[in-house]
């Protein structure tokens, strides 16, 4: 929904950006069919090109702002490896061992996160 009431221009300048990191990717490893695109870098483009404020390095479930927006950016290969960034810290999230558990737990973390971020955005705009 966010990205459908953006501008044109702001739109173009993300897949440019977008096409450009791809390229860039591709050159890094030429002999795969999908260019890897870093996490970081994606987030700063969508930060960039919608003018948002970038929370990507904190350790909470959005990684970019706008006015009555948080949004979560997500970078998937389809690997095994995937971008669960916020939930790295083994002490403060510990994790169970098999996949279908953590899937689970991860979208405990992900709602509690989403309560949060919820609770501290209505306790802002009380002040």
């Amino acid at each position: 929904m966010f990205y459908k009431n953006q501008s044109d221009k702001n739109k173009l300048m993300y897949k440019r950006f977008l096409n450009a990191a791809a390229y860039i990717g591709h050159l890094n490893s030429p002999s795969s069919k999908k260019p890897l695109i870093d996490s970081r870098i994606t987030e700063e483009i969508f930060c960039r090109s919608f003018q948002a404020i970038d929370l990507g390095r904190k350790d909470i479930a959005i990684d970019a702002h706008k006015p009555n927006d948080g949004i979560g950016i997500k970078t998937f290969i389809g690997g095994a490896q995937q971008k669960i960034a916020q939930f790295k810290s083994v002490k403060k999230y510990p994790l169970p061992t098999e996949p279908l558990q953590i899937a689970r737990t991860i979208s405990d973390y992900q709602r509690a996160d989403r309560r949060l971020i919820r609770a501290l955005h209505w306790i802002i705009l009380a002040l």
